[in-house]
């Protein structure tokens, strides 16, 4: 019995007992907390960017003291200034001059030149090749050559000159250069042909027979070619009247053209 007693006692006083949260001590501790919490930010926000910045570029560190605003500034602008002067200088280094361009002279007008009257160029005369070339008038060939009796004398004296005392050898050469001599004053064709072979090698009868054959048998040998007639005209103004010199030439020519 005592004991439900004491229990009845007690069930009314922890009725009445608060919850905890409902305890002013709680809120005091919960606005101071909220006050500690607030506060920081409040003074922060209060200082100026200016001062935010001290510690960082406007603090020295001779003597860990802090520089006056008036210090500061000054600090800031000398900064500021050396920060500028390292921008432009970077800048420079990769500004370069402009290479300098070459002035094109300006278009001139073009002049036309006068018309110049055109001479018509000299056509080189064309011989008839088909024709043959006709001698120039000479005396007759018996004329060209000593008389008869003054020729075997000179044909002896020159045998008798070279063989001397050699009589066989003397009578061949004189046999044979009669025999030329008589052979020559027959021969009446091309006697242009016939002086110059004389007049190259005079009383040597067979070599003046020589010389002729060959002259007489080139030309008309050149007055039958009809192909290349340019090459044989070339050939004709570098050596005419040489005939023998003119086939050489025209020869060799012709080959080295159809072999191109």
């Amino acid at each position: 019995m005592e004991n439900n007693k004491k229990i009845q006692q007690l069930t009314p006083l922890a009725k009445n007992k608060k919850p905890f949260w409902k305890k002013w001590w709680v809120w005091l501790i919960i606005v101071f907390v909220v006050i500690v919490i607030v506060s920081p930010g409040e003074n922060e926000s209060e200082i100026t960017p200016t001062e935010k910045k001290l510690p960082e570029t406007k603090m020295e560190k001779s003597g860990g003291n802090v520089l006056s605003p008036e210090q500061t500034e000054t600090n800031s602008e000398s900064v500021s200034t050396q920060k500028l002067e390292e921008k432009n200088r970077d800048e420079s280094v990769f500004i370069t001059e402009p290479e300098p361009q070459p002035i094109e002279p300006e278009p001139q007008p073009e002049v036309e030149p006068e018309p110049q009257p055109i001479e018509p160029e000299p056509q080189p005369e064309v011989q008839n090749e088909s024709q043959p070339k006709s001698p120039e008038p000479e005396a007759k060939i018996e004329a060209i050559f000593p008389l008869r009796e003054n020729a075997l004398a000179i044909i002896k004296e020159n045998a008798s000159i070279e063989w001397g005392n050699d009589y066989r050898m003397v009578k061949y050469e004189t046999d044979k250069q009669t025999a030329s001599y008589n052979w020559l004053i027959n021969e009446d064709n091309y006697p242009d042909i016939m002086v110059r072979a004389y007049k190259e090698w005079g009383n040597d009868y067979g070599m003046v027979k020589y010389k002729y054959e060959n002259q007489v048998e080139a030309y008309e040998w050149i007055n039958k070619q009809t192909e290349y007639p340019d090459i044989m005209i070339r050939a004709k103004q570098e050596w005419e009247p040489d005939y023998g010199m003119v086939r050489y030439e025209y020869e060799n020519q012709v080959e080295a053209y159809e072999s191109l």
